[in-house]
């Protein structure tokens, strides 16, 4: 994993994410890439919301579950479903999980 961004960029795709997964429906096609990109480069771990708060989930599932702005506010299940074509991403989103 490589972090190259500010706290403050990676909010940018912190909160675009949360919005694809508030938006579901019309999410699956952009929540895949966003995810993935997140995940390579360590975004979700520390972001500066549109507030200035800083935020540094102490896990995956923390990162997930916990309402925007300070999370995605969504499920593990709904994560899934929207990469549902993409098994390694699922498979990395699991490992992270430690399942």
């Amino acid at each position: 994993m490589h972090r190259s961004h500010t706290p403050e960029a990676n909010n940018v795709l912190v909160d675009i994410l949360s919005g694809s997964v508030d938006r579901y429906a019309h999410a699956s096609q952009n929540a895949p890439g966003l995810l993935r990109q997140l995940l390579d480069g360590g975004d979700w771990l520390d972001f500066t919301t549109k507030l200035g708060t800083r935020v540094r989930p102490a896990s995956w599932d923390e990162f997930v579950t916990t309402p925007p702005l300070r999370g995605l506010g969504a499920t593990h299940a709904v994560l899934e479903r929207l990469c549902q074509d993409e098994p390694d991403l699922i498979a990395r989103m699991r490992a992270l999980r430690g399942l």
